[in-house]
């Protein structure tokens, strides 16, 4: 499961995710650029999770 504690090393950009989705203000696009294995896809696929997620606990889990 893809969670945003699953991430390493990118505590910056997890930050600022997690609260825009604590204030429930995500721009209309977000876009992940990178070098190769820094946890872009990850990153994505934690925050569309947590953007889909029915029964949310915090910001990173799903209940």
């Amino acid at each position: 499961m893809m969670t945003f504690e699953s991430i390493i090393g990118q505590a910056g950009p997890i930050r600022v995710l997690t609260q825009m989705l604590r204030r429930n203000r995500l721009p209309h696009s977000l876009l992940f650029t990178g070098i190769d294995g820094i946890g872009k896809q990850t990153t994505a696929g934690a925050l569309a999770m947590a953007l889909n997620c029915l029964n949310p606990v915090g910001v990173s889990g799903c209940g």
